[in-house]
């Protein structure tokens, strides 16, 4: 987790945050989602300058004919080739946050393409239950036991710079 550069609103994570790896990660994992959804969904909008999409955790709006909503998710570029990532259960920008309005988060490892995604109400009312409120907390998607739905996929990486 980075810390903020500035409080006005930016156009980029970057000049939020600074050009770090962790930026260019989530980033990166963001545009690979992105590219992953495409053929799937009838439409995908990706949202990384839309300041309310931002402030309620939606990096990618996914469409269906179908369905009766649009569904949200938070892309985190924070999954390790071990499996594991940690989820910020904070009221403050975290999970637990109720500014907080996404369906679903997903966290990629970006050098395997591998993700692993779950529905954020499900995952802050796990926090909640097991004391995890205000902390960072560590888990891993080959040891962890969920009470609730999760997916593990795979998508293809975009190599470079995004």
């Amino acid at each position: 987790m980075s810390t903020r550069l500035t409080n006005q609103w930016t156009e980029t994570t970057a000049e939020a945050f600074g050009n770090s790896d962790s930026v260019r990660k989530g980033y990166k994992a963001e545009i690979m989602y992105y590219k992953y959804a495409l053929p799937i969904y009838d439409r995908v909008e990706h949202c990384p300058s839309d300041k309310q999409k931002q402030l309620e955790g939606c990096d990618i709006v996914l469409f269906r004919k179908h369905w009766s909503r649009p569904y949200t998710v938070d892309v985190k570029g924070n999954l390790t080739k071990d499996g594991t990532f940690f989820v910020d259960c904070s009221e403050t920008g975290g999970i637990l946050d109720p500014r907080k309005t996404n369906d679903r988060i997903c966290h990629v490892d970006v050098d395997s393409g591998w993700a692993f995604e779950y529905d954020r109400n499900h995952m802050s009312h796990y926090c909640r239950k097991a004391g995890l409120s205000g902390r960072l907390a560590l888990f891993n998607v080959f040891i962890s036991i969920f009470p609730f739905k999760t997916r593990k996929f795979k998508m293809e990486t975009v190599y470079g710079e995004p």
